[in-house]
């Protein structure tokens, strides 16, 4: 749980209606009661604070989830990891479009020497297929395992940089950049401070929040201490390609160690949620400390995409979704998109664009990116996660939200969007 100056004593002191947020909470209940899901966790804080969370179900070990539990958040944690390049950008130690081969002169091949740092942070660098797969023989689960182990380490990382190449000029096109771009900017934090990228989360972002239970890499000889949902698949087309090998990687003690910086952390709700409250208080914890600028926070939240970069979810008719990015994060926008009717759900996973069953005509776009519902303000801005998570922060309303699961299952674009709409409308009665 967080520190204890970190909630509120009750909802409604930050402004919270707790009868909406009960409906919130329910309708996560739903999800566990008619077995979609096996375990969630969610949160909702605002004004600094948590303002309430709750958990359901169990995990497969055949304990009880509760509030403590640690949920992986796969994808959801890559704002996290990108705030700490925010915070070596406001300290001067990195400018935004500088070339990353200016601080590893290994990525420079292949032609990716021009690659900035600010197309790395928006997805637009020209390498989202990147991996270290050509560098190992193995196959399946240890295959997978081998390559996140290689990643893991600074020579390997450098070693795959070496084998990544373009496949289009950098800033001209977008796509939806896995694990590549992150581990980029892992060793890139590494060299500018001279030490692990996990310690350098930690020290710079983490503990000044008061998240101790946010993990980036949590030792193995520590595990035993917390209580670790595993993750499950739930149903053939639960996770398809990657997932299906990748997933259950994070129930072992190793994987949950190394502290992959797009997709390996480890946390309560709570501590996601919190994570974007300074986000919407010019960097202040909780009247505390002031963990980034509020001009560094503006620089990161603002849109650095442009009408180059979208989505196609579409071919016949070609209907296309624009691709809103901040530095690391995505934004909900204003804008909307026409669906005709029949148009096919789809996951989002190996992207942020998902439709959810039955969507048509005019729709705003915001419900088709990864995180967001009807309710949230164009400002809004966040990351999901592989398996369903959420984590978003809105300006508007100043709510941060978080839903966590440890069951990967289809369909989910339906669950976020509800989920999320109602808890963006838990303040809606003071705004009235």
């Amino acid at each position: 749980m967080p520190i204890p100056c970190l909630i509120a004593p009750s909802s409604e002191d930050v402004g919270i209606d707790p009868a909406a947020l009960q409906r919130l909470f329910d309708r996560a209940a739903e999800e566990v009661a008619q077995s979609r899901i096996e375990s969630c966790q969610l949160a909702v804080a605002r004004h600094g604070r948590l303002a309430g969370m709750a958990t359901f179900g169990a995990t497969p070990d055949g304990r009880a989830a509760t509030n403590e539990t640690l949920f992986a958040m796969f994808s959801a944690v890559k704002p996290i990891s990108a705030a700490a390049i925010w915070k070596l950008l406001e300290q001067g130690a990195l400018t935004l479009d500088q070339p990353a081969a200016d601080v590893i002169p290994e990525f420079a091949t292949n032609g990716k020497d021009a690659v900035t740092l600010r197309q790395v942070l928006t997805f637009t660098a020209g390498f989202p297929g990147a991996n270290a797969f050509a560098l190992i023989s193995g196959e399946g689960l240890e295959g997978r395992r081998e390559h996140e182990t290689l990643l893991g380490t600074s020579a390997g990382r450098c070693a795959a940089f070496g084998t990544w190449s373009l496949d289009w000029a950098p800033g001209t096109a977008y796509a939806y950049h896995g694990e590549g771009a992150h581990w980029l900017l892992a060793e890139i934090i590494a060299r500018v401070t001279g030490g692990d990228y996990r310690d350098y989360i930690r020290s710079a972002i983490l503990d000044p929040m008061g998240l101790d239970t946010f993990f980036l890499g949590c030792p193995v000889d520590e595990q035993h201490r917390y209580h670790f949902a595993d993750v499950v698949l739930q149903g053939p087309d639960a996770a398809p390609e990657v997932y299906g090998d990748l997933a259950p990687l994070w129930n072992t003690p190793e994987i949950r160690s190394l502290g992959n910086p797009s997709g390996g952390g480890f946390a309560t709700a709570a501590d996601l949620a919190l994570f974007y409250q300074p986000l919407l208080n010019d960097g202040l914890v909780n009247e505390g400390a002031v963990v980034l600028q509020p001009e560094t926070i503006r620089m990161a939240t603002r849109q650095w995409t442009d009408d180059r970069h979208f989505e196609l979810l579409s071919e016949a008719p070609r209907i296309i979704l624009p691709t809103l990015r901040g530095l690391g994060i995505e934004l909900a926008g204003d804008d909307d998109v026409i669906l005709p009717e029949g148009m096919a759900e789809t996951d989002g996973i190996h992207g942020m664009a998902a439709i959810s069953g039955g969507m048509t005509g005019t729709v705003p776009a915001r419900t088709l990116r990864g995180c967001f519902g009807s309710s949230n303000s164009a400002a809004a801005f966040g990351h999901n996660g592989a398996g369903g998570q959420v984590g978003w922060a809105d300006p508007q309303t100043g709510i941060s939200f978080a839903f966590l699961t440890n069951t990967f299952s289809m369909p989910r674009k339906g669950r976020i969007i509800e989920l999320s709409t109602l808890a963006n409308e838990c303040v809606r009665a003071e705004r009235g």
